[in-house]
């Protein structure tokens, strides 16, 4: 397993999960705000998910 650059083990993670209630919202404002948690020591997680209205499961990935 790889560990980022002057640690040996695991961090403590934040996953962020933006707001919008399944039908609004999504994670692409916050990129630099999970790079500066990262570079205070933490693993970052953004999820983006599918809205209610309109979506199939299972849904494409935008990536």
């Amino acid at each position: 397993m790889n560990y980022p650059k002057g640690t040996n083990g695991p961090l403590p993670t934040i996953v962020w999960v933006h707001g919008g209630g399944w039908v609004a919202g999504s994670k692409a404002g916050i990129a630099n705000y999970m790079k500066v948690l990262a570079g205070r020591g933490y693993t970052t997680v953004a999820v983006e998910y599918s809205h209610g209205f309109g979506s199939t499961y299972p849904g494409r990935s935008s990536r």
